[in-house]
C-alpha cells in the first residue's frame, strides 16, 4: 500500500500542513497573541531564569492563549481531518484492484460525508482535549475505545451514535 499511494501521501501532507498553517496564522492574529508576546516579552528575555519562567509561565496562562490552543487542536483539526478518510477510499479501490485518482483523497469532504466526520471529530477532539489534561490512561483508552468509529461511518450507513457504540463495544469485549 504504501509505495502505490506515495503521490497521494504527499499531497496529503502539504494539503493538510498548509491549511493548518494558514488556520494557526489566522488565530494567532485573531486571538492577537502577538501583543501577548509584546507585552511578556521583557520577562522572556530576561537573564534571569525565574523571571523567564514567569514571563512564560504569564504567556501561556492567558485566556487568549489558551483559546488559540483549544481552537487549533480542536476545531482546526476538525476541518481537516475529513481529508484522512480519502485514504479509506484509495485503500478500497487498491483492493477492488480499481484505478484511482486524486479526487478520491477527498471523499471525506463530499456531500454529507463532511459533516458527518466533522461533527464526529468536534465530539472525539473535545474529548480528547479535555481527558489528555487530566489524567494520561483516560485519553489514550479514549482513542482505543474510538478506534473504528471512522471507517464504520464511511463503510455503513451507521449514524455517529450507532457507530460509536459499536466500536466501544467491540473494543470492551476484547
Amino acid at each position: 500500500y504504501w509505495k502505490s499511494t506515495l503521490f497521494y501521501q504527499l499531497v496529503f501532507t502539504i494539503v493538510y500542513f498548509s491549511t493548518l498553517t494558514i488556520f494557526l496564522i489566522f488565530l494567532y492574529q485573531y486571538f492577537e497573541i502577538g501583543s501577548k508576546i509584546i507585552e511578556v516579552k521583557p520577562l522572556l528575555e530576561s537573564s534571569n531564569a525565574e523571571t523567564s519562567a514567569n514571563g512564560y509561565i504569564e504567556l501561556l496562562s492567558s485566556s487568549n492563549v489558551r483559546n488559540l490552543v483549544y481552537f487549533f487542536s480542536v476545531v482546526a483539526s476538525a476541518l481537516v481531518y475529513p481529508l484522512n478518510i480519502g485514504f479509506f477510499k484509495i485503500y478500497s479501490l487498491i483492493d477492488e484492484q480499481k484505478p484511482i485518482s486524486l479526487n478520491y483523497l477527498f471523499e471525506g469532504y463530499l456531500g454529507n460525508n463532511f459533516f458527518k466526520f466533522l461533527s464526529y471529530y468536534l465530539i472525539w477532539g473535545t474529548v480528547f482535549y479535555l481527558l489528555k489534561m487530566s489524567i494520561f490512561p483516560f485519553a489514550f483508552l479514549w482513542v482505543v475505545f474510538t478506534i473504528f468509529v471512522a471507517p464504520l461511518l464511511f463503510f455503513t450507513p451507521m449514524n455517529l451514535i450507532e457507530a460509536m457504540k459499536i466500536s466501544f463495544k467491540v473494543v470492551a469485549g476484547n
